[in-house]
């Protein structure tokens, strides 16, 4: 009983201080506690980041009508072409070098080999919308097989987020005739790159958009940045007014007149395109009886891909065809006079039937 007493003496004669000194001090609590009514509590910059949510980033389309409000038109006939080797400007360790390249003189070699850029600097007359074309060449080897990518900035800042992704596209084409294995079956051919001198408008990547991307260019200077990895060479680079298509009316009445033509129809198996875009774009095997031309192979039943490899493709109707159709062309007059209807031969429903002008 001595000992609790004892104690509670002691604690009573150390909280007397700390009473005396909270009295005499009564803004010390006030200094490193709760801030005074009335204020706000004040947080660290990282805070305030992390609860404020981020600015959105207009898209293409809606940057492009923000312009169209401000009054850029796309009915003007401003061009400027400005050549490949024509640099304003390159990054360091830029691997460029004017010279011949399949087949054309004086134009940019651009062997690129890292993170590089090139500059082009065009004075515009006529304000508005522009499309840029330009005529490259990727170079053709069997290290380089994907599209050329590049960032393009418009006087050091991208206008939009897809003009962070534009690419220029090679041309691909399969080796046929397929060849067949013992069964009498085709084999999927390869790809290759068939790529030449090409123009092509900047597209965005994803192709969500029809058209070409445009650009808003005011009179005066401005300085075009392509950054990219992937080697090319350039002959030229255009800023035109956007290609128009004009309405069925007005091509039909620049047309010429001519008597109704009498021939067979064309007809071009959609699996011998001419070229496309992506090696990565299959010939597939069909088993309709209505696909055209109706081949049967001789391997009694149906093995999948895997089963096969990787390329071949082992089928009870041993022809390999493109998931399109065949594309029927029937000879008819430049005329205003309907054209006759196309009859392909054979069994094939899944044809279609496309009058063209001859």
């Amino acid at each position: 009983m001595k000992a609790l007493l004892r104690t509670r003496v002691w604690t009573a004669a150390l909280m007397v201080p700390v009473l005396a000194l909270g009295l005499a001090f009564p803004g010390l609590a006030e200094t490193q506690g709760s801030p005074p009514p009335g204020t706000k509590p004040q947080t660290s910059g990282m805070a305030n980041e992390a609860n404020e949510p981020a600015p959105a980033v207009p898209s293409y389309s809606e940057v492009l009508e923000r312009w169209k409000r401000e009054g850029a038109a796309a009915d003007h006939t401003g061009s400027i072409t400005v050549p490949g080797p024509k640099l304003a400007g390159r990054s360091g360790q830029a691997g460029v070098s004017t010279g011949s390249y399949e087949g054309k003189n004086n134009v940019l070699i651009w062997n690129a080999q890292g993170d590089e850029w090139i500059e082009y600097e065009v004075d515009v007359k006529q304000g508005g919308l522009y499309q840029i074309d330009i005529s490259y060449h990727p170079f053709v080897d069997t290290k380089h097989r994907k599209p050329v990518a590049w960032n393009v900035t418009l006087d050091g800042v991208s206008p939009y987020p897809e003009a962070k992704s534009v690419q220029l596209y090679r041309h691909w084409r399969d080796r046929l005739p397929a060849r067949k294995d013992d069964n009498g079956d085709e084999i999927r051919p390869m790809a290759e790159d068939v790529s030449g001198w090409m123009t092509a408008p900047f597209r965005d990547s994803a192709g969500a958009y029809e058209g070409p991307l445009l650009w808003y260019l005011t009179p005066g200077k401005h300085r075009l940045r392509l950054s990219g990895s992937d080697p090319v060479a350039i002959e030229s680079v255009t800023f035109k007014a956007p290609d128009r298509t004009a309405d069925y009316k007005t091509a039909r009445s620049a047309m010429p007149e001519a008597a109704p033509v009498q021939a067979e129809p064309i007809v071009i198996e959609a699996e011998a395109a001419g070229w496309k875009n992506d090696s990565s774009i299959p010939l597939a095997y069909d088993n309709d009886i209505a696909s055209v031309p109706y081949v049967r192979g001789k391997s009694p039943t149906t093995r999948s891909t895997a089963s096969a490899g990787p390329r071949a493709i082992r089928r009870s109707a041993g022809a390999l065809k493109c998931r399109k159709p065949a594309i029927t062309i029937s000879a008819c007059a430049r005329s205003s006079r309907s054209c006759p209807t196309a009859r392909p031969s054979g069994p094939s429903r899944s044809t279609a039937k496309c009058p063209i002008p001859s």
